[in-house]
């Protein structure tokens, strides 16, 4: 055990590379995974390492806080999972020689989101989309309370206005229902912009 006043070490000049977002009717908690990319560590903090950071507390989103919408509602299909991988396409390759090698910058490219998911096969509403070449349209809410924005009411929203779906075949794997795989690829369009709020 590490004695004080050393036990969390404080990092800067840090951005998100990527977040993955799992949401799943099996998990009594929903996921979130963040990779995170350093510019260099010639700034460092004051006090590079703190004995006690500030505790924001946390309290996880359960799965009846959770909502998807398909296409505004449009799109009735029931989905089991989803995957949602947001990636800032960081340029992770700017070093310097005048700046004793280090990296001088880490710009965002254009965002890229993609993910997968798993819905009931009693519709065929998302095979037919993808045959049709059909833009699907995504909402994932997160809420607890009135989703004000207040301690305890708080919400997160990711919006996917317009994306590639692709939905193979379901396979026929015994006489129980049948599940449909889907994958997807968000793009932008005019007037529809990805968000996360």
């Amino acid at each position: 055990r590490i004695a004080t006043p050393g036990r969390y070490e404080r990092d800067m000049d840090m951005r998100i590379e990527s977040a993955t977002f799992a949401f799943s009717t099996g998990s009594p908690f929903q996921q979130a995974t963040f990779n995170l990319r350093g510019a260099s560590l010639s700034t460092q903090p004051a006090a590079p390492i703190d004995a006690s950071p500030t505790d924001y507390g946390h309290a996880g989103w359960g799965v009846s806080g959770v909502s998807l919408q398909l296409d505004g509602g449009a799109t009735q299909v029931c989905v089991e999972t989803l995957n949602v991988t947001w990636n800032n396409d960081l340029d992770t390759d700017l070093y310097c020689l005048n700046d004793g090698g280090q990296r001088h910058d880490l710009p965002e490219g254009q965002v890229l989101v993609s993910g997968d998911g798993v819905a009931q096969f009693d519709t065929p509403a998302l095979r037919t989309k993808a045959l049709a070449g059909t833009d699907l349209a995504l909402k994932v809410t997160l809420k607890r309370g009135t989703g004000a924005g207040t301690a305890g009411n708080e919400q997160l929203e990711l919006t996917i206005p317009v994306s590639v779906i692709e939905a193979p075949a379901a396979p026929i794997s015994g006489p129980r229902g049948l599940k449909q795989n889907f994958t997807f690829q968000a793009y932008r369009a005019t007037g529809a912009e990805l968000a996360v709020t």
